[in-house]
């Protein structure tokens, strides 16, 4: 007994030393949790195929949509003629959303089973316009008086045979029945892009091209005419997810957002008519 009374004052200090180290001891900051946000999406890249008269608008649409879904990455987009570009997609172009110029090119697509059928949905309508520079000197007023054209005059069209845009415009001078009175060289582009840059350039005297591509340069290029409604009517955008598409709801997330009001005005900015 008398051994603990002599230990009690020092087992004391030692309590007192002990808890004044614990109280000292630094807090220890937890380690932010690595776990991912379940509501976060995860990162996804997309690669859009489309008509090359889709290039400005498209361009635009896709920073709107990325601005706002910072989680989503879009590639440059792959443009061309929609009958070129369904060659390569049949020769094994991938990507996650084709946005043709014409019906019949997504229903080839269709037939061969490269798109996802209940995707497809027709988005966009365009007219056909007969379109010169401004400063020509052309007594060229309408879609007729181009058989008023000499052989060492140049008409541009896209290639019928890659472009449905060239397509249309054979459906225009077959409408007034004036293809084989019109004297003029017929010079052959890959695409509507093309055509409108051969007569600013100077390269070809008269063209057709889409509304949209007139209004992309109406400060250098006059508008003669526009195609007769029976040919307008059929110019249709169709857009359908792809079958090679690895990213199936991210890119129908994309096509609602194409479907939208906000989209609706910047397709209208640049001429197209919203599909009913």
């Amino acid at each position: 007994m008398h051994r603990i009374k002599k230990f009690l004052p020092v087992l004391l200090v030692a309590m007192l030393l002990l808890a004044g180290i614990a109280g000292c001891t630094p807090s220890t900051t937890p380690t932010p949790s690595t776990t991912p946000d379940p509501d976060d999406p995860d990162p996804v890249t997309l690669q859009f195929i489309a008509a090359s008269s889709l290039s400005g608008v498209l361009a635009e649409l896709n920073q709107i949509y990325v601005d706002s879904h910072p989680w989503v990455t879009i590639k440059d987009n792959i443009t061309g003629g929609s009958g070129l570009l369904e060659t390569q997609i049949k020769n094994g172009l991938e990507g996650d959303l084709f946005l043709s110029a014409a019906m019949a090119n997504m229903d080839n697509l269709s037939n061969l089973n490269l798109i996802v059928d209940n995707s497809r949905k027709t988005l966009l309508n365009n007219n056909l316009v007969l379109i010169t520079r401004k400063d020509s000197n052309l007594n060229i007023n309408s879609f007729t008086d181009l058989t008023k054209l000499t052989a060492s005059q140049v008409l541009a069209i896209a290639d019928p045979a890659s472009a449905p845009v060239g397509v249309y415009a054979m459906e225009a001078l077959a409408y007034y029945n004036i293809v084989d009175d019109i004297k003029a060289d017929f010079s052959l582009q890959s695409n509507t892009t093309q055509v409108l840059q051969v007569v600013k350039s100077g390269a070809a005297d008269v063209g057709i091209v889409y509304m949209t591509d007139y209004l992309s340069e109406k400060d250098s290029i006059r508008m003669i005419e526009q195609a007769p409604a029976e040919v307008n009517a059929k110019i249709k955008y169709p857009v359908a997810i792809l079958k090679s598409s690895n990213n199936q709801a991210a890119t129908q997330e994309y096509i609602d957002f194409l479907f939208s009001e906000e989209a609706a005005k910047i397709f209208e900015k640049y001429g197209f008519v919203i599909a009913q």
